[in-house]
Parts: C-alpha cells; structure tokens; sequence
C-alpha cells in the first residue's frame, strides 16, 4: 500500500504550491476556487524485489491518494494509465527530464513540460504502472468569482512511492508538477477556450523571500533569529524540525531563540492575494472587502514565497575557542543519528561550511554556506578502519533532490568526497599529489582541498568528541562538464552513433557488470542497474563488443582485429592508456591497474584509461611495504601490480611501438612537468595549505596511527627521497629499453 507518510507530505507541498487555500478551510477561510489540473504521475513500489504492475493495486495507491489528499481540497479520479517504459525507471538529470517531457501523458494529446531538477531516484525500479489523474480543487457553492474559468493545464509530474523514500520523492512530484503547470497556462487557457485574460501564475516575487538575521552558523548558549519579509502582507510560517514550511506552519511573530542546533525553514504566504490589478497601493483586497488604488478586491489564491532555510549549531565549551587555518566543515545527522559504517544509501545530514577570515577560520561564526545533504560512510576496506571516509551529496532545499553547487572553489556538483585514509597515508597529502601530477600532464583527475571536519551523529551540540580530524574534500569521479565530459546516453540511444557513448566503467572491488576482452567491468555511468534492464542490452552489446574487439586486436600477431583489419590503436586511445601507466607507475601503486581503474568512452570516441584514483598505498609509505621501495617495479613475491602485464598493459607492451612510444613519453616528462624540482614544489605546495596545526591536531585526534618517528617532516621527507630515487632509477631502467 502507498506509504501514508509520503502522500500526506505530498499534499502539504500541494497546497504550499499553489492550493494552501484548501488548507485554510480548518481555519476558517474561505478557499477560492482553483481550476482543474490534469497531472499524470507514475507510482511504483516494489514487494519481494519485483515491480507491482496490476491494475487493482493502482487502484488502492489511487483511493489511498484520494482520501489522504481530501483534507486539502483535492479531489482526484483517474482518467487513464498505462505502462511506462523502463527507461523512465530513473530520472536523474535534465536530459532524463526533457525525454520525459517528450512522453504525451495518458489521454492527453501535447506533450507536457517539466520545470528543471534532478533526481536520484528508485535505482531499484525497472517499470513504472502510469496513471493519469484529474485534481480539481473543490469549490465552495456559496461563493462565486467573477470572470470564472475551468483551465486546463497538461502537467506531467513524477510521484515515486517507495517504502524507502517515499517522503522525499513526494516533494519531487509536487513541486515539480507544480511548475510544469505554470509553464504551459498560457497554451492550455488558449487551448480550452478561456478569457483572454487568462495568464499563468507568476514566480513568486522577490519581496517574498524570507530573510534570516543572522544567516546561519554556529553559536553558544543561544541564538535569537529574527525572520523578516520586504511584502507586509505577508505571514511567514516557519518550522525548527526539518519539515518543510506550509500554509499551516506556526506563524512567526517573535524572534526564536535557539538553545540547541536547529534547522529553521521558512515559507512567506499573502492569503488570499489579489490578482494583478485587483489590489492596488491603498492595500489588497479581502474577500470582499475594497482594495486599493488597483479597484475591488477578489478572492485571490493565496501567494507562497520561496523556501528559506539556514542551519544554526550550538558548540559546547570545550570547542568554542577552535580555530584553523583551514575552512571548517561540519555535519550534523540530527534525526539520521549515527550513520552505518557498512550502509551504502544517503541518508539526511545538515552541511555547513565555514571559511577562513584573515587566514583563520573560527568554529564559531557565521556560515559561507549550510544546506540538506546526503551521506554515508565509503570505501570497500577503508570503511573498516577507525577513521572513516565519506561520499556526501548537497541537495536541494525544497526538493530534497540532488543539487550542483561549488564546493571550495572547486565547479559546482551534487557529489563529493571527504577522504583521508590516515592509516595508510600519513603524509596526508598523497591523493592530492597524484591527482595534481596528472592534471599538470593534462590528464583530468579529481580537484581537490583541505578541510578540518566535524561529525554530530548523536543529536548534540559540535563539541571536542565530534571533531574527526583533517580531509581532503575530492571531486568524485562521475560523467559532468567539468569532471569526466562524455555524452549524455539515454535509454533510447540504441543504434550508432548515439549507442557509442558515452561509458564511464571501472576494475574494482564488487559487483561486476560484464566481461570484455578478459576484464570483469563495471559501470560507473550510465548506472548499474540501468545498464542490466532488458531494453538497455544493445548498448551494453555494444561497450563489450567494442572492448572485445580491442581485446582481439591487441593479442593478435599482427595487433589487428581479425575480421575486420583495425588496428588497436584504431579502438583506444594509447596516449592516454600510457599516462595512466606512467602516473600509476612513479608513484608505485602497488593497486594500480586492478583496482580503482576508470575507463571512459565518448560518442564516436576511443576507449581512454582515467581518471586515476586511490594513492593511499603509494609513494613509499612505510605502511604498506609493497609500496616502499623506490628502486624496484614491483616488490618479488607479492600481488602488488606490475604495470607491464597488468590487464591490457600486458598486451599492450608486446607492441614495440607502444613500448618505444611510451619510453619516450616516460622520459620527456621527467624532464618536463615530473622533473625533480617540480614534483619537490607540488609536495611542498600542498603542505603548505595543509598546514603544521591542522597536521598536529589530526594525529592528536588518531593516536594509533602516528607519523613516522612522531613527525609530519619525516613523512614529507621519506616521500619527497622516495620520489628523487624513483624517478631516477626509472630514468635509468627506460634507458636500457
């Protein structure tokens, strides 16, 4: 059955959208009539893994949605349904939404049009049962409206119901339906007959944003929080649990004063506004009573504000005077508590970041941002050790969906990474190395910067025992403009050249999803689970027998695919395959090219290595004694990796004319951007934003894993010898190729 919970958030965002009125009634007022909206809205759930499909269970998901919405003023019936195809099992990004968009809803003839937004959503569904519903606001027969029309607005919004998301997909539906009905008003009044007058609704007017004095950020003992609105029509109804605000919020009439961390979230409603023109500068209209210099007042719909929020955290004592020459993250998981060291699944947290002033950044202070995110603990052997790492994704404010927005000076994303496997790497700085000797040889890896963190997971207040100690925050390695940029691949680019790309896979650990020229793969994008669906297998046809083509080309005697004649070179992209190699290889990571190994293909592109990832056990860290020696390519006896047959490298190599090419590339870039006194300066560059504090108080947090002989210097020294040895004896072993 639907969730409960799900459909009553729905329909609280409803009528925070554009039918608050309905919910009125309880206080007394009198709702103005709305016209109906015909939605189409697809609903899945799933019992014993499999997708319910059957008519007589949209039928109870219907009448649940029915009586739940009804307290609103909404009534619904079903017009019509049908079956989705499984390519809208997802929608995750503008372009899933426009392909959307060009779906005509059941037993409507125009397609309809979504507002912008991006979902994570349902990753386990492959089938949605789609039903066409009509809501019409109910109106009260005592009352009339002049100039009175029924327009009928084609608005297609997504309501997934999920035992477990479903309160925050059904934000995702509301808001966006919402949207998509204003956008087309104008061509459904035309469309449907309506006076000519008829215009969409408006966006919601500056002077009905909340405005937060002070802005988020940290405090002790307490905090009062004025909320003000430029409208003085306007009521602001506000929340200090999480919820979204709504037309039935408590309504703001005094500071609130903070004695705990709070989230506050804030909505500015005009009731009943007038329509343009109806209300003049002498004051809106009532009911029924005279309005301003604009003529008679009329029963307007009520006019909602945007979504505000700011975040405030109370910090205990024993942290109140902490300071850092880093920016300062903290999380707070409130309800979420305690996150599963082995969980997988975002679950809700609040992220707030604070920068530096005057080159010091104060736990104490104002905010430069704070927003919803998602969070969970990473790493498939990392995640066991005591200081854990993090993939946290921001999130919309009113939709809970995923959210693009910069990070640290570093292009705007939903998904990031807080890592520092300080068990293995205690230079701290390894992952940032390697990252920045491939972006210098312009080979994309991910962005990164310094933070200090702390965790609440205990419902507390930011205190000595929730700082976690120094990270690096990284971009994690995903398709976008600005991180790894293949083409967008949709469910329906089944034939060439759209099917060619784009691909981004990967070796690791875990589920593989297919086998290609001898390699266990996995997607990294399109998703996993998309790429298994039925009505995706001439893609994922495609991928492998491209890659198996490659495969058959490099084994063979003459390097080229036996019935077709291509050489190998004609299906990768050997500079990029040897990049990957040489940055892998000078830093000695021993799980190189077997592990953590991303592989991308754009449309009509070649298959490129990258970008690299993982460097913890590298660089001669002494904890790891595979990775130790500098003068060796791999330690005798080990399963450390051996970059010249490896995988595909092992074939690769058999080639002398890849062998020389590499050679050659090896030795100009030691020469070059990898020479001795330009890696020398990119070690101590990053040291320096790391800085001596930050460094101290982290191996002060993690007292079993110290730095070598109890000093930071003797960890960047012994990385610093291990690089001039290495790139020496490398020098020294090309030359006798």
């Amino acid at each position: 059955m639907m969730s409960r919970r799900a459909v009553i958030a729905a329909a609280g965002l409803f009528s925070a959208g554009a039918l608050a009125p309905g919910l009125a009634r309880a206080a007394g007022r009198v709702p103005a009539p709305l016209p109906a909206f015909p939605l189409s809205i697809a609903v899945t759930e799933e019992e014993a893994g499999k997708p319910v499909r059957d008519d007589a269970w949209i039928d109870a998901q219907i009448a649940e949605a029915v009586r739940l919405f009804e307290p609103a003023g909404v009534a619904l019936r079903k017009v019509g349904s049908r079956t989705l195809a499984p390519r809208f099992s997802r929608i995750e990004t503008r372009e899933d939404r426009d392909a959307l968009a060009s779906v005509p809803p059941p037993l409507s003839p125009r397609p309809a049009r979504h507002p912008t937004y991006s979902s994570r959503t349902m990753r386990h569904a492959r089938e949605r049962p789609g039903f066409r519903l009509d809501s019409r606001r109910t109106r009260d027969p005592s009352r009339a409206r002049s100039k009175s029309r029924a327009t009928r607005v084609n608005c297609a919004g997504m309501f997934y119901v999920s035992k477990l998301a479903a309160l925050r997909i059904a934000g995702v539906f509301v808001l966006a339906s919402l949207g998509g009905c204003s956008s087309e008003a104008s061509k459904a009044s035309e469309a449907s007959g309506a006076s000519d007058d008829g215009k969409p609704p408006a966006p919601a007017p500056k002077s009905l944003a909340v405005v937060f004095t002070p802005k988020g950020g940290t405090f002790q003992a307490s905090e009062p929080v004025e909320l003000t609105v430029e409208d003085e029509r306007a009521a602001v109804h506000f929340t200090t649990d999480g919820s979204l605000p709504t037309a039935s919020s408590p309504v703001y009439v005094e500071p609130l004063v903070l004695t705990a961390s709070t989230r506050v979230r804030a909505l500015a409603v005009v009731p009943h506004a007038a329509p343009s023109g109806a209300g003049g500068n002498g004051g809106a209209g009532g009911n029924e009573g005279a309005g301003g210099n604009g003529g008679a007042g009329s029963d307007g719909a009520d006019l909602l504000g945007p979504i505000a929020s700011e975040a405030y955290f109370k910090v205990a004592a024993d942290s109140a005077e902490f300071s850092s020459e880093l920016p300062i993250v903290v999380i707070h998981t409130f309800e979420s508590k305690q996150l599963d060291p082995l969980g997988t699944e975002f679950v809700p947290a609040t992220f707030m970041l604070l920068d530096p002033n005057a080159g010091q950044t104060r736990l104490l202070g104002r905010a430069s941002f704070d927003g919803r995110i998602g969070i969970h603990v990473r790493g498939a052997t990392s995640r066991e050790f005591p200081k854990k790492q993090y993939a946290v994704e921001f999130r919309d404010d009113a939709l809970d969906t995923d959210l693009d927005r910069e990070f640290l000076g570093m292009p705007a994303d939903s998904d990031w990474v807080l890592s520092d496997p300080v068990s293995f790497d205690r230079s701290l700085i390894r992952n940032a190395l390697a990252f920045e000797m491939s972006n210098r040889i312009g080979r994309y890896a991910p962005r990164t910067s310094f933070v200090e963190v702390f965790l609440v997971d205990s419902g507390a207040d930011v205190a000595k025992k929730s700082f976690l100690g120094f990270y690096t925050a990284i971009e994690k390695i995903k398709r976008g403009r600005d991180r790894v940029p293949v083409a967008k691949l949709s469910a329906d680019d089944l034939t060439e050249p759209n099917v060619t790309g784009g691909f981004l896979l990967r070796i690791d650990k875990g589920d593989d999803q297919f086998k290609a020229a001898g390699q266990d793969l996995q997607f990294v994008y399109p998703d996993p689970e998309d790429m298994l669906a039925p009505a995706r297998r001439p893609q994922l046809d495609y991928i492998r027998g491209y890659i198996d083509d490659f495969g058959q080309a490099v084994d063979a005697d003459d390097f080229k695919q036996p019935s077709s004649g291509k050489h190998y070179s004609s299906f990768i992209d050997q500079d990029a395959f040897i990049d990957h190699n040489i940055i892998n290889a000078l830093t000695k990571n021993v799980d190189a090219l077997r592990i953590s190994t991303y592989f991308f293909k754009d449309r009509q592109g070649l298959l490129s290595a990258g970008p690299v990832w993982d460097f913890d056990r590298s660089l001669g860290t002494p904890y790891d004694e595979r990775a130790f020696e500098p003068e060796e390519w791999k330690l005798e006896g080990s399963d450390g990796t051996d970059y010249f047959t490896e995988g595909w490298w092992g074939s690769l190599f058999r080639d002398p004319a890849f062998k020389a090419r590499y050679k050659a590339r090896f030795l100009a870039l030691l020469q070059g951007e990898l020479a001795r006194d330009k890696l020398d300066a990119m070690v101590d560059g990053l040291v320096r934003k790391a800085g001596a504090p930050a460094v101290e108080r982290n191996f002060a947090r993690w007292p079993d894993s110290p730095p070598l002989n109890g000093s930071h210097d003797a960890e960047i020294s012994l990385l610093k010898d291990f690089l001039r040895r290495r790139a020496s004896w490398i020098r020294d072993q090309l030359m006798t190729w």
